[in-house]
C-alpha cells in the first residue's frame, strides 16, 4: 500500500508538474507514485520517472464522459493508499468524489488564481463540478500563494487550508565562459539583449501580446532577441502571428529544453506576459538565474516583487510591456541592479527541505498520524 498518490491532469511541461520532480526528490514517502489522467510520454515524466517515482497512465481523454470515470476507478483501486493528492481540474472533477467513495483522503493542491480558463462551450459546467469537489469531497486543500488563496476562497468556504508558496530547485553553477559560448552558439551577436520566456503555449501565459510588445522593440531599432521556451496548441496560431510581425530569426520558438537553466543563465532579461498566474515557478526559476524581470502584474507577482523588485505592467497591455522591455534593453546598470534584488527575493524560495516538511505535516496532519 503506498502513503500517497498523485493525480494529476497531465505530465506536460508545467508549474505543477514541476513541483512533482521537487516532491520525487523524497519519492518514498512524498511521491511514490503518480497517475497521469491522459498517460501521454514526456521529458517530464521521464525526469520524475528517474527520480525512483513509478508513473501510471488512467489512458483518460474527456473527465465528462462517464467511461473515463470508470477507468480512473479501476486505476486508483490497482493503486491501494491511503491518502489521494490530486493536481488541476479534472483530476480534481473525477478523482476527489472517486477517492472519497474509496475512503481514501483527499489533499488538493490549487496551482492557480483561474483554474478553468474561459471561452470554451464546457468551461462553465468544469468550474461547477471543480469547485463542488473542492467543497464536498476534499480534506485539506494546499494553495501556492496568497492571490490563489483569496481567488479561491469561496469555493474553499468550510475545507482545511494551509498557503505553501512554490519553491524551486537552486540552478546549478554556470561559468561566464560557458554562458559566452552558449550564446555564440545560439546566434547572439554582440550587444545583442536576450530576452526569455518560459511557460506552455496557452491562451494564459498571453504570447500575442508579448509578440506585439517585441515587435514595438524592434521597431524601434534596439538589437533584441526573444526565446520561447516551451510548447502547446497555440504554437501554429503564435509562429503565424510572428511571421506576419516580420520578427524573423528574432524571434525564436524553441519547444520544450531538456537544458533550461543554460538558456536562463545566458539571457539577459526574464519576460512573463501572462493574463493570471498564481505563484508561477517560471518566474522563480528566472529570478533564481540572476535575472531581472518585466511581466504583468498578475498573481502573487505584485507580493512577491513589490514596486522595485521588477518592472511589472498591466496584462493585456503591449505599449506598457514593450516601455519596460525597452528601459531594460538599453541600460545595462539598471539590469545588474534589478538582477541583484531577484537573487534576494528568491532566497526564500530554495528552500526545498522546508516546503517538503510542510506538505508531509500536511499528509500526517489529514491521516490522523503523528510519524512519519
Amino acid at each position: 500500500m503506498y502513503p500517497v498518490v498523485h493525480v494529476i491532469d497531465t505530465l506536460s511541461v508545467g508549474g505543477a508538474q514541476r513541483l512533482l520532480t521537487i516532491l520525487a526528490t523524497a519519492a518514498e514517502t512524498a511521491c511514490p507514485v503518480v497517475l497521469d489522467l491522459r498517460g501521454h510520454s514526456s521529458a517530464m515524466a521521464d525526469e520524475i520517472a528517474r527520480r525512483g517515482v513509478r508513473i501510471e497512465s488512467g489512458g483518460i481523454k474527456r473527465s465528462l464522459n462517464p467511461v473515463d470515470w470508470w477507468r480512473l476507478w479501476r486505476a486508483l483501486r490497482r493503486l491501494p493508499s491511503g491518502l489521494v493528492h490530486l493536481h488541476l481540474t479534472d483530476s480534481v472533477i473525477m478523482g476527489a468524489p472517486l477517492a472519497r467513495l474509496m475512503r481514501r483522503k483527499v489533499v488538493v493542491t490549487v496551482h492557480n488564481t483561474l483554474t478553468v480558463p474561459p471561452g470554451t462551450p464546457s468551461a462553465r459546467l468544469k468550474r461547477m463540478l471543480e469547485g463542488f469537489a473542492l467543497r464536498h469531497f476534499t480534506d485539506h486543500a494546499i494553495l501556492v500563494g496568497d492571490r490563489v488563496a483569496k481567488a479561491n476562497q469561496a469555493r474553499l468556504d468550510g475545507v482545511p487550508q494551509t498557503i505553501l508558496p512554490n519553491v524551486i530547485m537552486s540552478p546549478p553553477a554556470i561559468s561566464p565562459e560557458a554562458r559566452a559560448e552558449f550564446r555564440k552558439a545560439a546566434g547572439v551577436g554582440e550587444g545583442e539583449v536576450v530576452f526569455v520566456s518560459t511557460g506552455r503555449l496557452h491562451p494564459q501565459k498571453d504570447h500575442m501580446t508579448m509578440l506585439a510588445a517585441f515587435a514595438r522593440l524592434r521597431q524601434s531599432g534596439h538589437r533584441v532577441v526573444l526565446w520561447a521556451l516551451g510548447e502547446g496548441h497555440e504554437r501554429d496560431r503564435l509562429l503565424a502571428r510572428a511571421e506576419a510581425l516580420q520578427l524573423g530569426a528574432a524571434c525564436r520558438f524553441l519547444g520544450t529544453q531538456a537544458d533550461v537553466p543554460m538558456f536562463l543563465a545566458a539571457a539577459d532579461v526574464f519576460l512573463m506576459s501572462s493574463a493570471w498566474e498564481g505563484l508561477p515557478l517560471g518566474l522563480l526559476e528566472g529570478m533564481a538565474a540572476g535575472l531581472p524581470v518585466v511581466a504583468t502584474a498578475v498573481g502573487d507577482l505584485p507580493s512577491i516583487l513589490g514596486e522595485e523588485g521588477g518592472i511589472l505592467v498591466p496584462p493585456g497591455d503591449p505599449e506598457r510591456l514593450a516601455a519596460g522591455m525597452e528601459a531594460l534593453a538599453v541600460d545595462a546598470t539598471l539590469r545588474a541592479d534589478y538582477a541583484a534584488r531577484s537573487a534576494r527575493i528568491v532566497a526564500p524560495y530554495l528552500d526545498v527541505d522546508a516546503w517538503l516538511a510542510g506538505t508531509l505535516a500536511i499528509y500526517r496532519s489529514v491521516l490522523g498520524e503523528r510519524d512519519g
